[in-house]
């Protein structure tokens, strides 16, 4: 196995379980889903950048979580991956989920507007 195959076995393995710790420890309020985007670790396998998602928009409350919290995720990751070093996480916030609502939303708009133009030419 090569060292890329290394790197993107442990980014999937580290995206699953880094899930299910969410899933298990968080208790955010209604109508707030978090889900990890990716994993990107480095390639000397020291860092982990873990991209959080959060629909509707990242919020005040998911932050402090992760500011807070970020240690006790580091160590219940720590008891379920099997290597050495673990690599240390650092929460990226993934506004990609946010952008594409926001450009569907203008495109929409742009969309009705046009149609509106046209019924007025008629």
């Amino acid at each position: 196995m090569t060292a890329s195959q290394r790197i993107s076995q442990l980014n999937t393995l580290i995206q699953q379980l880094f899930s299910e710790i969410i899933q298990k420890e968080a208790n955010f309020s209604e109508g707030i889903f978090v889900s990890v985007s990716k994993v990107e670790v480095s390639k000397d396998l020291a860092n982990a950048k873990v991209f959080i998602s959060v629909y509707p928009s990242v919020t005040d409350e998911v932050k402090e979580y992760f500011q807070k919290n970020i240690f006790a995720l580091q160590q219940l990751l720590n008891k379920k991956l099997n290597i050495h070093p673990v690599p240390k996480i650092k929460i990226v916030y993934d506004e990609s989920e946010a952008q594409a609502a926001h450009i569907d939303a203008l495109l929409y708009r742009i969309k009705k507007e046009a149609r509106q133009a046209k019924r007025k030419k008629n």
